[in-house]
């Protein structure tokens, strides 16, 4: 069965690529008349181009640090990702200066590469020479929309991914092919959500987009484009940060940034929670073995920590012996302060709003406990060298 459809599958592209072949075709002919076939495609040294990218050129500064937990670590963290930066813009130029010359792209140069390599073929000569110029031939001839079409979603070679690749980020695309390309190379779609977007708008930023799109092609496909865990990667319109959903199955990604270097971050971090999920059994011994790091009850955390009291004095001076009942209340004061739905406390301590009994139960806790629990503010991420 399996086959048998993959055989079909093939049928239609190649049925696919055969009908956008005669819309270019067509298109020439309407345009150049019957002798326009003759025109030949010229020979791309690849090698060279390769080489010439390889040697670099002027030097572009571009610098977009975050303040992280460390301020040194921070700032070399921060310069490396400047000077490759710096050495990515170098080479970029390079490219496209290399790429921009060359016989300019005709519907029949178009259409004999398609009939001989296919559409991902076609992407792959595009990058090579004038891609800005073969796209605008493709929609000036109706058969862009055909050719995406045409190609599978997730399963591009690696010279058609390395092309389109390349060509996203020298913003060859505008935002909505580039988003269109999304789905095509990574198998899930780029959807937005700010207020008042139709449902499933594209509203990525295309900076945003293609930003997203480096980290991505440089992660193994099997956690990205091979992916049994994500959905959809979707855009918000928080100023960064991000979420990862795995009822859904959904990459949240705050797009309203030019913190480039933070996002880059974002990206890596939110597909390690969608690994995570993946392969839960392999992930989480390591966590709880190697790296200290695993889920607790909050009965475990406080008893790590000291335990429950076994008395504590009432308002009235009466005293109160903590039972099961007083424990659970105690517990989910602690629940309730860490909010686990968002990144602070509730409240400036968990007895804030408690009763006055309950705050001279609170008032019991081991110390460390109570520190714990302070040491949990706001951005804890940025302050565990503060934690008990």
């Amino acid at each position: 069965m399996d086959a048998a459809r993959e055989s079909q599958d093939h049928e239609e592209l190649a049925t696919g690529h055969q009908d956008i072949a005669e819309g270019l075709e067509d298109h020439v002919e309407q345009e150049f008349g019957e002798h326009a076939h003759e025109a030949s495609v010229p020979g791309v040294d690849h090698q060279a181009v390769e080489h010439a990218v390889e040697q670099g050129g002027a030097e572009t500064e571009e610098a977009n640090a975050v303040n992280a937990i460390d301020p040194k670590i921070s700032q070399a963290r921060t310069s490396t990702r400047n000077r490759q930066e710096k050495r990515r813009l170098a080479i970029q130029k390079v490219r496209i200066k290399n790429r921009a010359g060359g016989k300019a792209w005709t519907a029949a140069d178009l259409a004999d590469i398609l009939k001989k390599q296919g559409a991902q073929g076609v992407l792959v000569a595009l990058n090579a020479r004038q891609p800005a110029g073969g796209v605008a031939e493709l929609k000036t001839a109706n058969q862009w929309n055909p050719l995406l079409a045409a190609l599978p979603k997730g399963k591009l070679t690696p010279n058609a991914s390395r092309a389109v690749d390349l060509m996203v980020e020298d913003s060859v695309f505008d935002q909505a092919d580039t988003s269109a390309l999304f789905e095509i190379r990574f198998g899930h779609p780029a959807r937005g959500n700010a207020a008042g977007a139709p449902a499933g708008a594209a509203n990525w930023p295309l900076d945003v987009l293609q930003v997203v799109w480096r980290q991505l092609q440089r992660l193994p496909a099997q956690d990205v484009t091979e992916s049994t865990v994500i959905n959809v990667y979707q855009s918000t319109t928080a100023a960064g940060g991000g979420s990862w959903a795995s009822g859904t199955g959904t990459i949240e990604l705050g797009t309203a940034t030019n913190d480039y270097e933070y996002l880059e971050g974002t990206v890596r971090h939110e597909i390690g929670h969608a690994v995570h999920s993946q392969i839960e059994s392999q992930v989480d011994p390591w966590l709880k073995s190697d790296i200290g790091f695993h889920t607790e009850s909050f009965d475990n955390w406080i008893n790590d920590l000291g335990g429950y009291p076994t008395h504590f004095t009432g308002p009235g001076g009466q005293n109160v012996v903590v039972d099961q009942a007083w424990k659970d209340y105690l517990r989910q004061l602690v629940e309730n302060y860490t909010n686990s739905g968002q990144w602070g406390p509730t409240a400036a301590t968990p007895d804030a709003a408690a009763p006055a009994v309950g705050q001279a139960a609170w008032a019991a806790m081991p110390q460390k406990v109570k520190n714990a629990c302070v040491q949990s503010n706001t951005s804890w991420y940025n302050n565990f060298q503060n934690f008990q």
